[in-house]
């Protein structure tokens, strides 16, 4: 009996880690991939945005259960008109009863990598 129990202890660990290294895994590239590509050169790779806010920003998200994956770049109709290049930064998000937390952001303009504490 303890045996099962300590079998069936094991496997849910292990899927638990599972579900957490899948969840952590960005389904985007890294914000520096993106450096001096234009809005329609990044659509063409991550294809069509989850949210578009026309004066604000364009968004990509990517649900993974508790976990929320966002891309996000500045508007062009932010932009300057001679540089069609944007700003990218791509999050984590954990979900709480509360809304969802931020707890990893990396952003192109400074090459800056964050990880929120708690």
């Amino acid at each position: 009996m303890k045996l099962k129990l300590l079998e069936l202890f094991g496997l849910c660990f292990l899927l638990v880690i599972s579900y957490v290294a899948w969840a952590c895994v960005s389904p985007y590239p890294s914000p520096n991939n993106f450096i001096g590509h234009t809005h329609k050169a990044i659509e063409s790779q991550l294809g069509k945005p989850s949210i578009v806010f026309p004066d604000k920003f364009i968004r990509w998200e990517s649900n993974r259960g508790l976990f929320l994956w966002d891309f996000d770049t500045d508007s062009p109709l932010s932009l300057n008109p001679e540089n069609e290049t944007c700003l990218t930064e791509r999050t984590l998000f954990l979900w709480t009863p509360f809304g969802y937390y931020p707890i990893h952001r990396e952003d192109s303009e400074n090459k800056r990598v964050s990880y929120c504490n708690f």
